[in-house]
């Protein structure tokens, strides 16, 4: 039985895009391409910045190279000790409640961009995985 190889096909593996990069066709490159600028959009941005507002706000240091998620739970550590700290002073424990309300925002936040970044590459894999099958690779 032989295989005819169309023009795509033979475009696809004169690209290289077989071999040490299959896993990665040059559709979804572009579609990767397009997508980039959404992974690092304003509410991205915005939200890793006011991640690193509230460490500073609540007393917690952070290194470059600390996702977000790291970051939230070192300030939700670091509130509930202060929290416990705080039981006899009103004052201190609004503000303390103020910046809890805020980090459950941010958590909130983070879910719902990871959750989108999550279904953005679901929906790349699936195009991905039909074009293999439309194509025969």
């Amino acid at each position: 039985m032989t295989t005819e190889i169309n023009s795509v096909q033979g475009a696809q593996l004169s690209n290289g895009i077989l071999g040490a990069n299959a896993e990665i066709d040059e559709e979804t490159r572009d579609d990767i391409e397009v997508l980039e600028p959404i992974m690092q959009s304003e509410d991205n941005i915005g939200l890793q910045s006011d991640i690193k507002k509230l460490a500073n706000a609540v007393g917690i240091s952070y290194q470059k190279e600390d996702t977000p998620e790291e970051i939230l739970i070192s300030i939700s550590e670091e509130l509930e000790a202060q929290i416990d700290d705080a039981e006899d002073n009103p004052q201190a424990l609004s503000t303390l409640m103020g910046y809890y309300r805020q980090l459950n925002t941010l958590d909130a936040r983070l879910d719902a961009i990871q959750f989108g970044e999550s279904k953005i590459f679901d929906a790349m894999n699936l195009l991905s995985q039909n074009n293999r099958k439309e194509f025969g690779l």
